[in-house]
């Protein structure tokens, strides 16, 4: 890719990593000078490098004498084995009177919750916990939207030693079930309801099913469609928080905070345990060094409960940030012209923005809006972001940079992100993360592009999967060929100046008469026509090679004809190559997607070859999939 470099970020934005370099050069007696210099540092030396992120940020517990335990293989290496953290007070520590959690809906609510008063809710809970005997190594599971009580429960949870796991309250009972089920929770939180697009969805027959199924010890409900029952105070507004026992109660850096759960569209969801430490650290590093995020800036991530951003956007508080969680429809109306988050962003003052491909994709289908004067950085992830985008970003956010991460619910942070040391460029992420060894691995003679890996071990590794006491699946999982190289199933290239190119999900890549290309390939052009809504490549047997087939959902007003397809083919030709030649170009209402908003190509491919997709509850339009397979076009 040769798309120009279009912005650097100003001297000011890498505020937080420039003050990591001096305290690291003052503690080293060493020069680190420039982007190069500190990220060599980080993988020549990372135990010394996360070992100095946990001083520099003044984490409350220390790390232990050791810097590692390991079997001699990255699968098997953990970092800081004996050390202890106090997550929940890391967290909440700070001025009592600073914000800490603005709430918004489609509807223009507004809740403000300061440190002092998240303090004392969270005590309040952890305190009704206590006495319900929920202590270490005991589970809450969550059914709620992305609300205060939230953060509260999950906070509580961890102050008392325990894990938390959440999903989504649009997921299916039986997606729930699947997820939830083997962690036998103790304790159960679910909100009486939830809004969406300006309907009320009552969750009071799942609740029902939840509590029959997975017997809790506990079961705990908070309002969102009625009145507050007695036993759960959402939001405490004491005047001084009531003593809780997190506050002399340090965890083990290894001991289990969080059960995320993968998509679940190829294969039963896999419960991942994640430790105590390594994310938090992990995500100070992300946010901090490469988002510059500092005390009294304000986070925005566009996300539900059920997506590992939800647990990214919650470690902003540990940063001295105030965190927005934005419940509802992000394209809801809201105020002047613009959609109820937007409206929610600018009103609120949001320093650092986070957005999706699919969301810039449709706000550049919609008239200008009004410029949000606070915005310092703009975020994106969830999919490869095709090019134009920095260009539309531009126009649309002003002179702000628009920096594209990924990396995964696997290790719950970012292989790839934004720099504030480096340019920007369009169509590519800048660059590899501080002390986050990825590469790619190029297979079958392919030299252009290949699959993501990590070479080195890293502090938010995975420290297992549910249900899996050896290990195995977990090895299988991440390290299917060599115990020492994480392979992450993403496809890419680097660029000749060290940034990142992602083109899709390995597994996903398309192959027709032995040419493979990455579906982001396609996206790109084709989410820069105005004429198109959305769109999804797949391919499929076709005698002795494969099809590709192109579904798209035209833009309103809007019909599939002759000269509709001329364009999308010409601008796949002009803007990737003569081989994106979709063989069908089709027109549907609706692209089966993720309820975090990521495409389901490889769901798709399983229902086109006659395989029955799997975990349809994890999808936000399952009827899709089976509009798209039997679509008379395919006959």
């Amino acid at each position: 890719m040769t798309a120009p470099f279009i912005a650097a970020w100003p001297a000011q934005g890498a505020e937080r990593l420039q003050a990591f370099r001096r305290y690291l050069e003052t503690t080293l007696g060493e020069a680190l000078p420039g982007p190069d210099g500190l990220h060599a540092f980080s993988l020549a030396q990372p135990d010394r490098f996360w070992r100095s992120l946990w001083a520099f940020a003044e984490l409350p517990g220390h790390p232990g004498e050791r810097n590692r335990e390991s079997d001699g293989t990255m699968a098997g290496t953990r970092f800081f084995p004996d050390g202890e953290l106090n997550f929940t007070e890391a967290l909440l520590r700070g001025p009592e009177r600073d914000l800490a959690l603005i709430a918004g809906d489609e509807a223009g609510t507004l809740t403000h919750c300061t440190r002092s008063e998240l303090r004392a809710a969270v005590a309040a809970l952890a305190q009704q916990l206590a006495r319900e005997g929920f202590g270490r190594g005991d589970v809450l599971c969550a059914l709620t939207p992305n609300r205060p009580e939230a953060v509260i429960a999950a906070l509580a949870t961890a102050g008392l030693g325990g894990t938390f796991a959440s999903c989504s309250p649009d997921f299916a009972p039986r997606a729930v079930l699947e997820r939830f089920a083997p962690l036998k929770p103790k304790v159960l939180l679910v909100a009486d309801g939830y809004r969406y697009k300006g309907k009320a969805h009552s969750l009071a027959e799942t609740a029902s099913r939840l509590r029959e199924m997975l017997t809790p010890e506990l079961a705990l409900s908070y309002p969102v469609l009625g009145t507050p029952p007695a036993g759960f105070r959402p939001v405490a507004t004491a005047e001084s928080h009531p003593g809780s026992a997190w506050e002399s109660l340090s965890r083990g850096s290894l001991d289990p905070l969080y059960v995320l759960f993968s998509s679940g569209t190829t294969g039963p969801p896999k419960g991942i345990i994640h430790g105590t430490a390594g994310p938090l650290l992990q995500h100070l590093k992300e946010h901090q060094l490469h988002c510059d995020l500092r005390p009294g800036d304000r986070l925005l991530y566009y996300t539900t409960c059920g997506w590992m951003m939800w647990n990214w956007l919650v470690s902003g508080l540990a940063s001295g940030a105030a965190i927005g969680l934005y419940d509802g429809a992000p394209d809801a109306p809201g105020q002047n012209g613009e959609d109820a988050f937007l409206t929610f962003a600018r009103t609120s003052a949001f320093t650092h923005l986070g957005t999706s491909p699919a969301y810039l994709t449709r706000l550049a289908q919609q008239p200008p809006g009004p410029a949000l004067p606070a915005l310092r950085v703009l975020l994106s992830t969830g999919a490869p972001l095709p090019a134009w985008a920095w260009g539309f970003a531009a126009e649309r956010f002003g002179d702000v940079p628009l920096c594209s991460i990924s990396g995964g619910t696997d290790l719950l942070g970012c292989f790839a992100l934004g720099h504030p040391e480096r340019p920007l460029k369009a169509g590519a992420l800048q660059g590899p993360g501080l002390a986050m060894a990825m590469d790619f691995a190029f297979d079958d003679g392919d030299d252009q592009a290949g699959e993501l890996v990590c070479r080195a071990p890293f502090p938010s590794q995975p420290l297992g999967l549910v249900d899996d006491p050896t290990g195995d699946r977990l090895r299988a999982t991440y390290f299917p060929d060599d115990p020492n190289l994480w392979r992450h199933g993403d496809y890419g290239y680097w660029t000749e100046d060290g940034g990142v190119v992602l083109l899709g999900r390995a597994d996903a890549v398309l192959n027709r008469g032995g040419v493979r290309m990455g579906t982001a390939e396609f996206y790109g052009p084709l989410e820069a026509l105005p004429s198109l809504s959305d769109c999804l490549i797949v391919d499929r047997p076709a005698g002795d090679d494969l099809e590709l087939i192109l579904f798209i959902v035209p833009a309103p007003g809007v019909t599939l004809d002759s000269a509709l397809e001329a364009e999308i083919r010409d601008a796949l030709r002009r803007q990737a190559s003569p081989r994106h030649h979709p063989d069908r170009i089709l027109a549907v209402e609706a692209i089966p997607r993720t309820r975090s908003g990521k495409r389901v190509e490889l769901a798709v491919r399983d229902r086109l070859r006659g395989r029955a997709p799997k975990n349809l509850g994890a999808l936000e339009a399952p009827d899709a999939i089976e509009a798209l397979a039997t679509h008379p076009g395919l006959r």
